[in-house]
C-alpha cells in the first residue's frame, strides 16, 4: 500500500483530516522554517570546530597540515551527531557522546600526523571539544528561546491509546520546551476495530503513513502499549518513508535505561527511542553504488578464466545453452532476468521455490550449486544495476504474490535492490527454511544498513561457501 493510499476498509486519509482537531498542519512558512534547522545546526557545529581550530593554533602554532587533519576529523567525527532538533534540547546530555567523538577525531589523527613529523596536538583537540560544546549549547538555547515563543512547534501525532501515552501527550503537548503539538490520536487497536472521533483519535496505524502526508506531521510518538508485528513494522517504515521522524517508548520503560544520543533521548523520566532512517540514502547509497560496480566488475574479470571453464563443463553436462536466465523480482517490484549458469536439464520443470544440491540430476550442476559457482554470472546483473553484491535474494514473480498475502513486511523487502547473498543466507536461511525468519532478517539488513555490515556479510559468505565446499 502507497503512502497516499488507505488500507482496504479504512477511510481515505483525506477524510480522517477533516476529524482531526483545530490544530491543523503546518504553515508554509513554518515548514520553510524547520527545514533550516538542520541546516543551522550543522553550520553551527562547523563553525565551532573552524574557531577552536582557530584559537589553538593562535595559542600555539603548528604545522598547518596538523590543524587541518584534526578539524577534518573532528567534522567526519561529529556528521553522526542529531542534527535535527531534539525533544529535550539538552546539552548535558549530550557532553559525554561529543567528546567521545572528539576524542575518536583526534585518535584517528594521530597515524596522520606521524607522517607530517607532528606531535599530537592534545590542546587542540580539548579546545576543539569545549568550543563545539559550547556552539551546542547556544543553538539549543536560541531553539529553546524560539519554542518558547510558539515559533516551530512540530505537528506530532500519538500512537497509542493506553493511559500512559495519553499522559505523555499531554504533558509534551502542554510544555512548549518539546517544541511539539499534536494534532491527533492514532488506535493501536487490531485493524478491524473501529474508530472514533473521541478524544482527538482520527484513524488506526494502516492510515498512520497517509496522516502524516496529509496533515505535515513532523513527529510521531509511539507509546509502550503498541505490540510488535509485520503489519505495525510496515505501517512505521512507510511513516519514516513520508518524512516524520519516529520515536518508540519501549515496552517496560520502568526498566529500560536512558538512551544517549543520536539513538535516544530521556523525555519526562521516558526512554524514546528514535528510529534510524532505513535505506542508504545520498551519500551512502552512491558508496554502496560504486563498490558494487567496482568489486563486481573487478571480480568479472578476475573469474573470467574460470567461467569459461565452468560454461565448457555446462555445455558437455547436458545439451542447451550455458546460461539459464530466470525472471525474479528487483527493487521497486521490478522484474529482471537474473543469470545463472544452467544447473538442470533444459526439459526441467522449475515448480518449487528452491531445491537442494543434492536434487539436481546432473553431476556437474550439483558441483556447481555446491560452491556456488553457478551464480557467477550474476556479476553481470550487478553491473548492470538490477541487483547488488549484498542484500535480499530476489524471488520469482508467481512466488512473491503469494508471499507478500502470506507475510504482509515481505514486500518491504523490495526497497533496495535484490543480492547476491544477504544477511538471511548468512544465518543459514537458504532453501526450504523459514519465510517469516527469513523475512523479519531481510527487513532487518535494510533497516539497519550499513558499509561494515555489508563487509561483514561478504566475509561470512566466503565463510560458508568453504565450508560447504568442504564437507561435500
Amino acid at each position: 500500500m502507497s503512502t497516499s493510499e488507505a488500507a482496504p476498509g479504512t477511510a481515505p486519509a483525506s477524510s480522517l483530516a477533516h476529524r482531526r482537531p483545530p490544530l491543523g498542519p503546518t504553515t508554509l512558512r513554518e515548514r520553510w522554517g524547520n527545514s533550516h534547522l538542520s541546516a543551522a545546526l550543522i553550520a553551527a557545529d562547523l563553525l565551532s570546530v573552524a574557531s577552536g581550530s582557530a584559537l589553538a593554533y593562535l595559542l600555539r602554532p603548528a604545522a598547518p597540515a596538523t590543524v587541518l587533519i584534526i578539524a577534518g576529523l573532528a567534522v567526519i567525527a561529529l556528521s553522526g551527531l542529531p542534527q535535527r532538533t531534539t525533544l529535550s534540547l539538552s546539552t548535558l546530555e549530550q557532553i559525554p557522546w561529543l567528546f567521545r567523538r572528539v576524542a575518536t577525531a583526534y585518535l584517528l589523527g594521530i597515524p596522520l600526523l606521524l607522517l607530517t613529523d607532528a606531535g599530537p596536538p592534545l590542546g587542540q583537540a580539548a579546545i576543539v571539544a569545549v568550543f563545539v560544546i559550547g556552539g551546542r549549547a547556544l543553538s539549543h538555547i536560541l531553539l529553546l528561546r524560539r519554542r518558547l515563543q510558539g515559533r516551530g512547534l512540530e505537528p506530532a501525532l500519538l500512537v497509542g491509546d493506553g493511559e500512559e501515552s495519553r499522559r505523555l501527550m499531554h504533558q509534551m503537548g502542554t510544555d512548549l520546551h518539546f517544541g511539539v503539538r499534536f494534532v491527533g490520536v492514532i488506535s493501536a487497536e487490531p485493524e478491524t476495530a473501529e474508530t472514533t472521533a473521541e478524544d482527538h483519535q482520527i484513524g488506526r496505524l494502516a492510515d498512520l503513513p497517509a496522516l502524516v502526508e496529509a496533515l505535515g506531521v513532523r513527529r510521531v510518538i509511539v507509546g509502550p502499549e503498541v505490540a510488535g508485528g509485520p503489519e505495525r513494522a510496515v505501517a512505521l517504515r512507510r511513516t519514516l518513508a513520508a518524512g516524520a521522524r519516529v520515536h518508540v517508548v519501549p515496552r517496560l520503560p520502568e526498566v529500560m535505561p536512558a538512551f544517549e544520543p543520536p539513538s535516544g533521548e530521556l523525555v519526562l523520566g521516558h526512554p524514546l527511542v528514535e528510529l534510524p532512517r532505513p535505506l542508504p540514502v545520498g551519500v551512502q547509497q552512491a558508496m554502496k553504488r560504486l563498490i558494487d560496480v567496482v568489486v563486481a566488475s573487478a571480480l568479472l574479470v578476475l573469474t573470467a578464466p574460470l567461467m569459461v571453464v565452468v560454461a565448457v563443463g555446462v555445455k558437455r553436462s547436458s545439451p542447451g545453452p550455458v546460461l539459464f536466465r530466470q525472471l525474479r523480482i528487483g527493487r521497486g517490484g521490478e522484474p529482471f532476468v537474473m543469470f545463472k549458469f544452467r544447473t538442470f536439464p533444459v526439459d526441467h520443470q522449475d515448480v518449487v521455490q528452491s531445491l537442494r544440491p543434492d536434487d539436481c540430476p546432473l553431476r556437474f550442476g550439483r558441483f556447481l550449486r555446491r560452491t556456488s559457482l553457478d551464480e557467477l554470472p550474476q556479476l553481470l546483473n550487478v553491473v548492470l544495476g538490477d541487483m547488488s553484491l549484498i542484500g535480499p535474494r530476489p524471488e520469482r514473480p508467481k512466488f512473491v504474490e503469494s508471499l507478500t498475502v502470506d507475510h504482509p513486511d515481505y514486500d518491504d523487502r523490495h526497497r533496495v535492490r535484490g543480492g547476491m547473498t544477504g544477511l538471511a543466507q548468512t544465518m543459514g536461511y537458504v532453501g526450504d527454511t523459514s519465510i517469516e525468519d527469513r523475512t523479519r532478517l531481510d527487513n532487518r539488513y535494510i533497516d539497519g544498513w550499513s558499509l561494515w555490515q555489508d563487509a561483514l556479510i561478504a566475509a561470512r559468505t566466503l565463510a560458508a561457501i568453504v565450508r560447504k565446499s568442504y564437507h561435500h
